[in-house]
């Protein structure tokens, strides 16, 4: 069976005490990001290269998050991981929507509104937290079961976009660290729920979920 798994083996104390560091690191990276965002993003807006520009504005813009997703998609149903891709989508899903409900709860302006940057994409929607960290985060833990060559690729797409959004300079740093720690917490409490989650699906359809 190459389905997806949590490792529940573990202590609930050593369980518990993984999650709080990777919580409280999260939690400090991204404050220490925020109070500097301005400085770092700064640091770049002088930094072009020509021959990657097209790249990374299709990775930055919903264009590239759609690959993405797709490839991912794909790559899982390939290996015939149906139940991994189902929620894979699940999770994208949710991911996308609660990081879209906080950013217009935050309302954050795009770095390129508040300073003196040129930015190779225009975006009007808030910018905090980045959707495209969210989204290429809350994938990592599904793609445990793939072959090497395939964890590769698909490592490599989620460092492209995630750089892309940064590059670009439509997102500050802290934007892309929340919208991982969602994105990665997200997906966690799919898997760990996931027998409940299946349970849901109507009995005719589990057939194509091995």
């Amino acid at each position: 069976n190459n389905y997806i798994n949590i490792n529940l083996s573990i202590s609930p104390m050593e369980r518990e005490l993984k999650l709080s560091l990777f919580v409280a690191t999260s939690l400090i990276l991204i404050l220490l990001a925020f109070f500097f965002d301005s400085q770092i993003i700064s640091l770049i807006k002088d930094f072009s290269l020509p021959l990657i520009n097209p790249l990374a504005i299709f990775f930055a813009a919903k264009s590239g998050l759609i690959l993405f997703f797709i490839i991912t998609l794909l790559f899982l149903l390939i290996k015939k991981q149906n139940r991994t891709a189902l929620l894979f989508a699940l999770t994208v899903v949710i991911s996308t929507t609660f990081s879209y409900l906080i950013k217009y709860l935050i309302m954050r302006p795009r770095p390129f509104l508040t300073l003196s940057l040129t930015p190779l994409l225009i975006k009007t929607s808030p910018s905090f937290p980045s959707t495209h960290a969210t989204v290429a985060a809350s994938s990592i833990l599904f793609l445990k079961n793939l072959n090497q060559k395939t964890k590769t690729l698909l490592y490599l797409l989620i460092a492209i976009t995630t750089i892309s959004v940064f590059y670009t300079q439509i997102h500050y740093l802290s934007d892309i660290l929340f919208g991982a720690f969602l994105g990665i917490s997200i997906s966690y409490l799919i898997l760990i729920n996931k027998n409940r989650i299946l349970k849901l699906v109507p009995k005719k359809l589990r057939i194509y979920l091995p």
